[in-house]
């Protein structure tokens, strides 16, 4: 089914790739790379990574996936400059508000280089939500619904083949799990315009995207299925428009086509889903040992936090639009010592940001849009 999906959205012979030292991406390369062998000696994958070197940088681990691939790598290295340092200067026009506008700038710099060697990207997204690891729900399906027989059966095959009792390993880590996720659990913001969260129910919305319980029914896999539910992917999806981007390049997803979407929503969460269980089997001798079964390693910093820790936050001058939406006097203008809730804190001044370039003037475009055949012109008069 991968090769299916990979094989459908590859028209071209050339592709790029953003890869990570981690598996999905990796996987989608392998897989690129076995297909546009098989059909021409002319094709070409370029792999394109951002690091930030440090422990367990992705600089290593993707270098050793390009080399066992035998594909050329691009390193945009952003350890020594995590923000720009004058981003609130540029006018650079978006479609719609972005919430990180500190990085416009190279970021629409690296699209022009990956669009110079191919108007096609590949982008990994997927297998962690499908692949969720959730074992509790079965076991707790069979025994809600009384299906004792199957039950029993499934954790004495458990414990014949692991060599453990299923889920007493991992209470550990559930409880770090959760412990996790209430980090990332954050209060109301008191910035709102109240006419504007009343309208919109914004409050309601927050609280119910914020609650611990599952967007789906499902008995078996609610947070996996839950998670296709959510706006995250919309914003995705318009984040890598080419519209968005400034460049004529389409960026596709192969681990979202729904053939293979559902086989890995439909696949038994014990052992298939356990670590990606499923995605490292089927890429065993394929990509390097030292990436296949590497941990997965959780955020422990956000590099736009600690770039903002280092250069502050630029003076902010409300636009007159803001008001709508935002009491500007509550806005904090102090970064805090909370990662989680700085990104959120951080929302009004982005959306200031687009409201000064929501119409870019003709005169004053810096050279970055100027250049760009999707900005918009002054009309000239030919006479």
């Amino acid at each position: 089914l991968l090769d299916t999906a990979v094989s459908d959205r590859l028209r071209t012979d050339k592709v790029a790739i953003f890869m990570s030292g981690g598996l999905d991406s990796p996987a989608l390369a392998a897989t690129a790379c076995k297909i546009l062998r098989s059909r021409s000696s002319n094709g070409e994958l370029h792999a394109f990574t951002t690091v930030i070197d440090g422990p367990g940088s992705e600089r290593y681990y993707a270098g050793l996936v390009a080399e066992q691939l035998g594909v050329p790598i691009h390193f945009l290295d952003r350890s020594a400059r995590m923000i720009e340092p004058d981003w609130n200067e540029s006018a650079i026009h978006t479609p719609e508000p972005v919430a990180n506008p500190m990085d416009l700038m190279v970021d629409r710099e690296e699209y022009r280089t990956i669009s110079a060697y191919s108007r096609v990207l590949f982008y990994g997204e997927g297998p962690d939500n499908a692949l969720h690891d959730e074992r509790k729900p079965g076991p707790s399906h069979l025994a809600r619904t009384r299906t004792l027989g199957p039950l029993a059966a499934d954790v004495c095959g458990h414990r014949v083949r692991h060599r453990h009792i299923p889920l007493l390993p991992t209470i550990a880590r559930m409880l770090k799990d959760r412990a996790y996720n209430d980090r990332w659990r954050l209060a109301f913001p008191n910035w709102l315009n109240p006419s504007f969260e009343s309208r919109l129910q914004l409050r309601d919305r927050w609280e119910e995207q914020e609650s611990s319980s599952p967007l789906s029914p499902h008995p078996l896999r609610p947070v996996g299925y839950g998670s296709f539910h959510t706006p995250r992917w919309e914003a995705l999806f318009k984040s890598l428009d080419a519209e968005e981007m400034a460049v004529p390049l389409k960026v596709r997803h192969p681990f979202l086509d729904l053939r293979l979407l559902r086989y890995m929503l439909a696949v038994p969460a014990m052992p298939w889903c356990k670590e990606k269980y499923l995605e490292r089997r089927a890429m065993r001798g394929v990509l390097p040992d030292s990436v296949l079964w590497r941990p997965k390693l959780s955020l422990t910093s956000d590099p736009v936090w600690e770039g903002m820790r280092c250069q502050g936050l630029p003076p902010f001058n409300p636009m007159p639009e803001l008001s709508e939406y935002v009491n500007s006097e509550r806005v904090p203008m102090h970064l805090g010592t909370d990662m989680v809730l700085f990104r959120v804190n951080f929302r009004p001044l982005a959306l200031n940001y687009w409201l000064q370039n929501l119409r870019p003037a003709s005169r004053g475009l810096i050279t970055e849009d100027w250049e760009n055949e999707f900005a918009p012109k002054a009309r000239t008069n030919a006479i």
